[in-house]
Parts: C-alpha cells; structure tokens; sequence
C-alpha cells in the first residue's frame, strides 16, 4: 500500500513538473518570438549621431554664415563695399553700413538679374551703378510694392531689363513624381529624381533605388532594433510601408554622384538657411531638396535602433520628410511634394522654417559642375 502511494506521489510530482516545464517552455517561445518582433530595448543615447536634434547646430547659424562672408553686424545693419571713381578715374572701394533687410532683398534681386542677364551685369560699371540706384530707390520708397515698381520702372527705362520684383515671388517649374503607391517610404528618393529628371536626365524612382541608393535591413533580435547610420545608408527598404525608415541627406548626395556624369556635381548644402537657399539657388533656378517633416508638423516621435556593433543609438523623427523646395513669395515657400501625390503646396514661413531646422538644416542641390569655382 505504502508502495502505491509512493509511485502515485511520484506520478503526479512529475507530471506536474513536466507541464510546468511545458508551460515554461511555451512562455519562453512565446517571450523570444515577441522580443524578436517588438523593438522593446535600447541603449548608448549619442545625440551627437543625431543632428536633428541638435539645436546648437543651428544657433546663430545665419549670423556666422555671414560673418563668413565678411559682413559685419552693428545694430541689424551691415558692412556694404561698393566702387566709386575719383577725379582721375581710379576706382575707389567705398565702405559703408546698411539696412540688413535691405541688403538681402538687393542682393536677391542682383542674384535673379545675374540669372537673367548675366553677360550685361559683367561689366563692373553698369553692375556698380544698378545697384546703387536700387539702393536709393528702396532707402527712398522702402521695401514694398511702391519700391518695387519704382526700381522696375528705373530697370527697364534706363538698361532694358525687366524683371518681376513684386513680392520677390519665384516659383520654379520641375517634373513632379508621386511617392504614393509603390513607394509609400522613397521620399527621398523620389525628391533626389525630380532633381535628375529637371536636369533632362531620364532616369525613374525605382532605377534609382535598385542601382545608386545605399539600403541596409534592420532586424530585431532579442527585443532590439538593429540598423545602419541613417547618414550612412537608407534605413530598411523605401518600398516597404512599414519597414522602411528613411535616410540624412549624405545617403542623397552619395547617390546621386553615383549617378551624375562629370558635368555636374551633387551637394550637400546642410546648415544653410532657407534665406541662403533662396538666394543661391532658386533665384539662380535651382530647386533644392529639403528635410522637414510631414505637413510641416512637429516631431512627434522618435524612432530608435542600435548599431549592428551595439555600440551606439541612432534616433530618428518618425514623420521625417523630403520635399522639393522649388518657390517662396514674400511668406511663403513652395514645395514639390510626393507624399500622398499631394503636388505642388505651400507652407508659411514660419512652420517651414521650424520643420526644417528641426531636421538639421538639411539640403541637397546639383549645380552645373563648370560653375564651381
């Protein structure tokens, strides 16, 4: 009897041991299979891999961006050098401070006429005196409409130039590209091809993707992220509606010379303003890839993975976008967008300068590669 209830004591000891084991078995397979399809873990924050987030970088941007140009900051005005001529016919560098919002509206003005007129603006005389009757024109009407049909009316009266200064609009006319559909993640592509396909270069999104941009997987493993340096490879697969992340703007620039011929170069223009942008390129007809965000939103979340090595965190807005800046009016910025076939839109100043210089500042543009100097 004794016997009995000794095995039946083992029988239902093991038994229960082994559904125990059994249901521990199941809970692990359970908890590695959610681990490895939930990104659950992170670790070794490095904001400096994230210069989205780094607001320094942008601080006073504008202002050293001129210092490196050699203007001076006293009070909102700056240094202005223009050429007079003594008695003898010796040209003179005169020095002297102006208005700094009237030094930038000028300076775009004599930038579009570059653009238009190029070869009559050579002549260091006809652009010398052009300008310094801009500058009498809008010190004596201000800068308005009233300014800008006086200085329309001296342009055409006494050099025979026309040009559209009324608000300063310039609203650039580029191949438009959906990112919709087969691409719901390829912003950056699809903005980086509208730049090819304006150049006449006859190349597609896909092409594009497949042969020139730089993709690497993520993968979680153990309830962690794994991927690549967004400023090194696009981050998962731009066809993928929810495995594809996105990239900085070196992956674009990367590409983009992996593509273009010699003629022209591709390049990374992060850190200039939208001022900057508008003046150096779109007034000369050069559209400009831009990072911003969705609509021009905040950041409203952060997306994170670590490096393959585990060695650093990288971190990620997750409604980061890239448009085509292609336009701005007095407040305004015009953009190509391909998300959701959107089209061409408009942002005010205010919101787009917050998107884009939450996402670093980041730009991309291709220039005619005889232009560089």
């Amino acid at each position: 009897m004794k016997k009995a209830n000794k095995a039946k004591f083992f029988a239902w000891f093991f038994g229960i041991l082994s559904l125990l084991l059994v249901l521990v078995l199941i809970a692990a397979v359970f908890i590695i299979v959610k681990l490895n399809r939930n990104n659950m873990f992170s670790k070794s924050i490095l904001l400096d891999n994230n210069y989205f987030m780094d607001y320094s970088f942008f601080e006073n941007k504008e202002e050293s961006e001129n210092e490196e140009q050699k203007d001076v900051y006293v009070d909102g005005m700056v240094v202005r050098e223009y050429i007079e001529y003594n008695s003898d016919g010796d040209a003179v560098i005169i020095s002297t401070y102006v208005d700094r919002e009237l030094k930038e509206y000028i300076d775009g003005i004599m930038s579009r006429l570059d653009n238009l007129y190029g070869g009559y603006l050579e002549s260091i005389v006809i652009r010398n005196k052009i300008e310094n009757n801009l500058y009498s024109i809008y010190e004596t009407y201000g800068i308005n409409q009233t300014g800008d049909e006086a200085a329309e009316t001296y342009l055409l009266k006494q050099h025979d130039l026309t040009l559209s200064l009324v608000t300063g609009k310039v609203k650039l006319d580029i191949p438009y590209i959906s990112q919709e559909g087969e691409f719901p993640n390829g912003c950056e592509a699809v903005s980086a091809v509208m730049l090819l396909q304006n150049l006449g270069f006859d190349i597609d999104p896909g092409e594009f993707i497949d042969e020139y941009l730089k993709c690497e997987e993520t993968y979680i493993k153990w309830g962690c992220r794994y991927g690549p340096n967004p400023k090194k490879a696009y981050v998962g697969d731009p066809r993928d509606e929810d495995g594809g992340f996105g990239c900085f703007a070196p992956v674009i620039v990367n590409a983009l010379n992996e593509y273009l011929p010699s003629e022209y170069t591709a390049f990374n223009t992060t850190g200039m303003s939208l001022n900057s942008l508008k003046s150096n390129f779109l007034d000369r007809g050069i559209p400009v890839a831009v990072w911003v965000t969705v609509e021009m939103e905040e950041i409203d979340k952060i997306l994170q993975w670590q490096s393959y090595d585990k060695k650093e965190t990288y971190l990620y807005p997750a409604n980061e976008h890239c448009m085509v800046l292609i336009g701005y009016t007095d407040d305004t910025y015009i953009f190509a967008d391909p998300y959701n076939s959107n089209g061409i839109v408009e942002y005010s100043e205010s919101e787009t300068v917050l998107a884009f210089n939450s996402l670093g500042m980041q730009s991309v543009v291709i220039v005619d590669s005889s232009s560089i100097n």
